[in-house]
């Protein structure tokens, strides 16, 4: 990460206890810093990178959109591109006027809560690509150990995800290349309740899809999309195999997203090698109304729910992965769990040796027969 420049400011948000207080007539206020602080100060660097670490933590479950269009309406999106279109923008300037509108919003949200603001612009390669970002991050501090009077970072200063509140990361780059359909933002909520919504909300975020509804919904277009395009029950699914596949592997990678557009060329491709007839399952997309992010991060409980059969009893559970199992009459696939529709029952075939003889070994134990008593 190469550091360009980095603020802190500190929104306060009043309780009802403290603005019942004489003295107390706004809701909120602003306590800004009149400087940047030293990109080249070891701890400023240390709470860039671990903001920034913490944001990209697989346990930070992000959600992707866009800006608003219109730049006359929206306030942020005006400020930003005057920001970033001027030769002599000032980075102070630009990140108080966005903490206003932070403020603005928040102030109509009557649970919404405040914490210190850290604004990082920064350099980072992304997708191969080096990109210039601008990360702004609620961070909380309770405990008043982080930051010092002059909204310093304090020497001792450690921050992880459980410190952070929220935050929306803006990819300058992929945002000025023109395209403003491309997911060039992409936003965390703690809890990602509606009352957390004023920070998108004041940020002009456009286009959010959460997560979990992305995932769930690429699946069900993918499994419509194949069925209407004459795919078999085996054809449907080899692909959706290859569509979890696709989606863990982006977890598992160091950005945790994936670009529909990847999925779409994947789907496609698969398409037309069995049928031989050009596929465009992009349009098929927005033609039926399916909501998915141009970018996402896949949520591992729908992977699961797409692929895995769960489910408990009070005396037993069964857990497998949907892929191992085939209806009694299906004789195009061999698996090892079989489910008869007629006989509402399902046979596990093949056990290996180990458990078999756990089985076993278990059943003879409560089927043995009580020893007779001499008496």
């Amino acid at each position: 990460m190469n550091l360009k420049n980095i603020i802190v400011h500190n929104f306060i948000k009043y309780s009802s206890n403290e603005k019942s207080k004489p003295g107390y007539t706004e809701t909120s206020s602003i306590e800004d810093r009149k400087k940047e602080l030293d990109a080249s100060n070891e701890f400023v660097i240390k709470l860039a990178s671990d903001v920034i670490k913490a944001y990209a933590s697989k346990s930070t479950t992000k959600n992707y959109g866009t800006f608003q269009p219109n730049v006359s309406t929206y306030k942020y999106v005006g400020l930003l591109e005057a920001f970033i279109n001027s030769s002599n923008s000032n980075f102070v300037d630009f990140t108080f006027k966005t903490a206003e509108l932070i403020q603005e919003k928040a102030d109509t949200e009557r649970f919404a809560s405040g914490g210190y603001l850290v604004f990082i612009r920064y350099e980072e390669n992304y997708k191969g690509t080096d990109c210039d970002f601008l990360a702004v991050v609620m961070v909380k501090d309770k405990a008043g150990l982080m930051f010092n009077a002059n909204l310093e970072p304090e020497e001792n200063i450690s921050i992880n995800i459980d410190k952070l509140h929220q935050a929306v990361r803006i990819n300058l780059t992929q945002y000025r290349s023109g395209n403003k359909n491309d997911s060039h933002l992409s936003f965390f909520s703690r809890g990602d309740t509606e009352t957390s919504g004023y920070f998108r909300k004041a940020l002009d975020c456009s286009d959010y899809i959460p997560s979990l509804s992305s995932t769930n919904n690429v699946y069900k277009a993918q499994k419509l999309f194949c069925t209407e395009s004459g795919l078999d029950k085996t054809q449907l699914k080899d692909i959706k195999d290859d569509l979890s596949t696709m989606l863990k592997n982006a977890l598992s990678s160091r950005n945790k997203s994936i670009l529909l557009s990847d999925i779409v060329d994947m789907i496609n491709n698969k398409v037309k090698a069995i049928t031989g007839i050009e596929a465009d399952f992009g349009k098929f997309i927005s033609e039926n109304n399916y909501e998915i992010s141009n970018e996402f991060q896949p949520k591992e409980s729908a992977i699961k729910r797409n692929t895995r059969i769960d489910h408990k009893e009070d005396d037993w559970n069964i857990n497998f992965e949907v892929n191992s199992a085939k209806y009694a009459d299906d004789d195009k696939r061999s698996a090892n769990i079989v489910y008869d529709k007629n006989s509402n029952s399902l046979t596990f075939k093949n056990l290996p040796h180990k458990f078999k003889n756990a089985i076993i070994s278990a059943l003879d134990e409560i089927t043995e027969e009580p020893e007779e008593n001499d008496d």
